[in-house]
């Protein structure tokens, strides 16, 4: 369309230097992932390793698997990296002088030895010289204590302090497209153990749209096994909720890339287009409208007719009726909440309490940002997304001891259907209240659902994860 072009500064070169001379500047496009994760999937990337923490034995197995070249700042100990086979120890001056020297394509910072106020100054030391050496698309990753694991008040205020500089320094880096995250690792042992597949996710191209995030790796759900993140998810059962189009169908396309053995379940009408999808991905279709009378009870008896059991189940399936409170019907307020909440608990309940779900199973409820900000015209849809947030922190304490963890996922502005029917004008300043001033795509929300839903993200549970570009909403 004429229209579309004309108001598209990524199609209009005009409007682009326009934006770009007031300072609206349009970053580079997200490199994303391609296809599936691999075992060296940050094979050939350039990764720096900082800090002095006490998490480097479990960060240079992740390295190694990862296949990056590593190049070791001169504070942190080598001997945990001795198998790394590309490794170069370099300090960070040697860096900044000298020109040639390749530039880097993510940081990965162990802040876990922080307690004084003086330590904060090495995150300015650190960074200071390395964002002039970053390329675009670059991941950082600070490794941190967990705040609320402190007892002591200065421990606590920089563990606090950290999160604060790396929210911060994503802004900075935005405009290159570049991510930072924060990884908070609980006490004990068992935790520091799970971290490695988490900094591989934040260190790869499955996480390019998650930005300002804080995440937390604990050992609260029960469980010892932790494959390789790559192919952990062959053979694992998934049914997915609301799978017959857009950011469902996304998910359930990864997750059988993945290898995953997948149920796409979507309303009753759909049965047509639900079995052509399951076709494709080898899959088994439910037919079944969410909200209607015993929907709960009938989708278990699919389950276990069909197959027996799952292994994680993906609430995506959800609905919109927007409108002012003041001008909102009944019928709009309990439809929405009727799909979006009360269907999702009712069927995790008969899940988990039949054992369908099987023990070290997942959970995976889609929120919104707008459940977390709140969004004008959408009480009843932000109070229904909201609670999937103190759905899932309840579930991954009552569900530990299975060692089935839950979390949710909240999307910003995604490219959808849905989304480009809104006018032109309002798509792009939508994109441009994120960090990276672009919208998403499905394949982010997938991404993080895969990652979620594989055996390596045994130590993230009660979480919401935000994949929004580091969108302003509830920032």
């Amino acid at each position: 369309m004429l229209k579309e072009r004309l108001l598209d500064p990524d199609k209009n070169p005009v409007l682009k230097h326009i934006l770009n001379s007031l300072g609206i500047v349009t970053p580079p496009n997200i490199r994303r992932s391609r296809g599936s994760l691999q075992d060296d999937h940050l094979e050939g990337r350039t990764i720096l390793i900082a800090g002095r923490g006490n998490l480097h034995p479990y960060i240079a197995p992740a390295i190694q698997i990862a296949g990056c070249v590593a190049i070791l700042a001169p504070f942190v100990g080598q001997e945990p990296y001795e198998n790394v086979e590309h490794l170069a120890l370099r300090s960070l001056t040697e860096l900044e002088r000298d020109k040639d020297a390749a530039r880097l394509d993510g940081v990965l910072f162990d802040a876990t030895h922080f307690t004084e106020l003086a330590d904060l100054d090495q995150l300015y030391d650190t960074f200071k010289l390395v964002v002039t050496r970053l390329t675009d698309y670059a991941k950082i990753v600070i490794i941190n204590q967990l705040a609320s694991d402190q007892i002591d008040p200065q421990v606590r205020m920089v563990a606090t302090a950290v999160e604060g500089f790396a929210k911060s320094l994503a802004k900075e880096l935005g405009r290159q497209a570049a991510c930072v995250n924060v990884i908070n690792v609980g006490n004990g042992e068992e935790a520091k153990r799970r971290v490695g597949p988490v900094i591989e996710f934040f260190l790869s191209d499955h996480s390019s749209f998650i930005t300002k995030q804080v995440v937390t790796v604990s050992s609260l759900a029960r469980g010892t096994n932790l494959p390789p993140l790559a192919g952990s998810l062959a053979g694992r059962t998934v049914m997915v909720t609301g799978a017959a189009r857009g950011i469902g169908l996304a998910i359930s396309q990864a997750l059988a890339s993945e290898g995953a053995h997948v149920m796409v379940l979507d309303r009753a009408e759909e049965k047509e287009e639900l079995e052509a999808i399951a076709s494709k991905l080898e899959g088994i279709a439910i037919a079944r409208t969410l909200g209607t009378q015993d929907a709960a009870k009938l989708i278990c008896e699919d389950i276990r007719s069909k197959h027996g059991y799952i292994d994680v189940v993906v609430h995506n399936a959800g609905i919109t009726r927007d409108r002012s409170l003041r001008k909102m019907s009944r019928g709009e307020w309990d439809s929405v909440l009727g799909i979006n909440l009360e269907a999702v608990y009712e069927l995790t309940q008969h899940l988990t309490q039949d054992s369908l779900l099987r023990d070290g199973g997942r959970i995976i409820c889609m929120s919104s940002i707008s459940g977390i900000a709140g969004n004008f015209g959408q009480t009843n849809y932000a109070c229904s997304k909201a609670g999937m947030s103190g759905l899932v922190q309840g579930l991954a304490y009552e569900l530990a001891p299975r060692g089935i963890t839950a979390n949710a996922i909240a999307p910003g502005f995604i490219d959808t259907a849905m989304t480009r029917a809104m006018p032109i004008m309002a798509q792009q300043i939508a994109k441009r209240l994120s960090i990276l001033s672009q919208s998403g795509i499905p394949q982010d929300v997938a991404d993080a659902v895969c990652f979620l839903a594989s055996p390596c993200s045994q130590g993230i549970s009660g979480q919401v994860l935000r994949v929004c570009g580091g969108h302003i909403m509830g920032a």
